[in-house]
C-alpha cells in the first residue's frame, strides 16, 4: 500500500528477457537505435525509438554494464518522450506528453513480473507533507526579475552534462534490499531508476543531463 498511487492504473505481465536482449543490442553505440513496444495508461501498446542514454560516467558504466538507461521518442504518438531505466531488478519508465498527463510505468508485484501503468495524478493531502508554494506566482516573481536586466533572453542550444557526486544512508539502501557492505549494484540501481525520470525534466526544461560519477 502506498499513500501517493494512483487508483487508477492498467495491469501488465513483463516477459523482460526479450525487451533486454533487444535494448542490449545497442548499448555502448552512440548514434544506434532499436524499436521497442510499451502498453500506455489507455491499455494499448505504442511504439518508440529508442538510443542509450546513460546517467553513469563511462568508468562507473563500464564496471555496472546491467544497469542501465534509454530516452526515446514515439513512433506511434510522435509527439511522446520515453525516459526508460533497465536492472536486474526490472525497468520503470516515464513518458512525456504534449498537452498530455505524463505516464509512468513500474512493477506492481513483488517479483516484478506484474507492471503498473498508469498516468500523473494523485489525490492531493494524502501524504504528511505537501508542497504549498504556488508555481503560478513563484514563476512571475522570477520573470519579473529577469526581465529588469534588460538582457536578452538566450540558449546555446546544447545539452550540457554535470558530473554528481550522490550519497546515501543506511535507510535508503535497506529500503532497495541492500544490507550488506558491497551491495552497490542495488544502491546504484535505484539511483539509476531515479536518475533517469529526474533527466527526463532536467534536459526537457533546463538542456542539463547528470551523470553518477565512478566513485
Amino acid at each position: 500500500a502506498r499513500l501517493a498511487y494512483p487508483k487508477e492504473f492498467k495491469l501488465f505481465d513483463l516477459s523482460i528477457d526479450p525487451l533486454r536482449q533487444k535494448l542490449f543490442t545497442i548499448t555502448d553505440k552512440s548514434g544506434h537505435s532499436t524499436v521497442i513496444s510499451l502498453p500506455n495508461a489507455d491499455g494499448n501498446i505504442e511504439q518508440f525509438e529508442v538510443f542509450e542514454a546513460s546517467n553513469f560516467d563511462p568508468a562507473l558504466q563500464a564496471k555496472y554494464p546491467e544497469i542501465r538507461a534509454f530516452s526515446g521518442r514515439g513512433i506511434t504518438d510522435r509527439y511522446a518522450t520515453l525516459k526508460l531505466s533497465i536492472a536486474p531488478q526490472g525497468i520503470q519508465t516515464m513518458v512525456f506528453r504534449a498537452d498530455k498527463e505524463n505516464e509512468f510505468m513500474e512493477p506492481y508485484s513483488q517479483d516484478h513480473t506484474v507492471y503498473a501503468v498508469f498516468k500523473s495524478h494523485r489525490a492531493k493531502g494524502q501524504l504528511p507533507w505537501v508542497c504549498s508554494t504556488v508555481d503560478e506566482k513563484l514563476a512571475a516573481n522570477l520573470n519579473a526579475e529577469v526581465y529588469k536586466l534588460n538582457t536578452p533572453a538566450s540558449n546555446t542550444g546544447e545539452l550540457r552534462t554535470i558530473r554528481l557526486a550522490q550519497s546515501c544512508n543506511g535507510e535508503y539502501s535497506n529500503w532497495f534490499g541492500a544490507f550488506a557492505v558491497g551491495q552497490y549494484s542495488i544502491v546504484l540501481a535505484a539511483f539509476n531508476a531515479t536518475l533517469t525520470r529526474c533527466n527526463g525534466c532536467y534536459e526537457k526544461d533546463l538542456a542539463l543531463h547528470l551523470n553518477l560519477i565512478s566513485n
